[in-house]
């Protein structure tokens, strides 16, 4: 009896640390929540799909002596399979893919009407500059543009991860976190559309192009890696199973 007593009590503080470790699980779910799987695959797609593909066939279409309107339009192709492709997957175009697909198509008609190339180029950044407005212009609302953003790009609010994020929207510490990636994002994306414009208007086609294309992908790799790290950084205080509900 004794030996068994003895035993328990050995075999109690291995239960009390894995009970501490499952209660840490819900600080990692939220990181997790911020940062998911699916947005890291989507990140290489947008990679291939719409900086290496559309610049080597830019460069490519340009060699086969196509005019400089019509290279920038048919290496424009790449993104707007990759937004239909995707739209095809989840049965449903979201509203940054249908903006996106606006920019693409009104850009193609304005270089085939006009023959400008620059004008395609600087049509290109309408939908970067639009979501960056919207952002900041939804700060003024509860739920800011970036929560609906990550929210889609988890399968909508009826999918299990989806309904998972949107359960942390209760608390006010995970709302104070949406504002403010909603806030450094739209500040983010108007500065990349204004430095955009710039190097449209000031340097060559070619010069314009390459940064058309790289631009955007350096801008969103430091959004996103600065989304990551407050993601680690805070998770711990904003989502914890003890955190309150918001008083509205």
């Amino acid at each position: 009896m004794k030996k068994g007593h003895s035993k328990a009590l050995s075999i109690n503080p291995v239960k009390s640390r894995k009970k501490s470790s499952r209660e840490n699980l819900p600080s990692q779910a939220g990181e997790n929540s911020l940062i998911s799987k699916s947005m890291k695959s989507s990140f290489r797609q947008t990679l291939i799909m719409d900086v290496l593909l559309p610049l080597v066939s830019y460069y490519l279409l340009r060699h086969l002596r196509y005019s400089t309107v019509d290279s920038l339009i048919l290496s424009g192709i790449f993104p707007a399979i990759r937004i239909l492709y995707m739209g095809f997957k989840q049965k449903n175009i979201d509203a940054l893919g249908i903006l996106v697909l606006f920019g693409i198509v009104s850009g193609a008609l304005l270089g085939l009407t006009t023959g400008s190339a620059k004008i395609v180029l600087v049509d290109g950044v309408l939908p970067t500059a639009v979501v960056g407005i919207l952002s900041l212009g939804s700060l003024y609302f509860k739920e800011p543009f970036m929560y609906y953003f990550a929210l889609e790009a988890r399968g909508g609010k009826n999918s299990p991860e989806g309904r998972e994020f949107e359960s942390l929207l209760r608390t006010d510490s995970f709302l104070c976190t949406m504002r403010l990636i909603t806030l450094v994002w739209g500040i983010g994306l108007i500065l990349e559309a204004t430095l955009q414009v710039w190097v449209i208007l000031k340097f060559s086609i070619i010069v314009a192009k390459t940064t058309s294309n790289i631009m955007p992908l350096i801008f969103i790799a430091v959004l996103f890696a600065w989304t990551l790290n407050l993601a680690k950084a805070r998770h711990g205080e904003f989502f914890t199973s003890e955190a309150q509900p918001s008083i509205e």
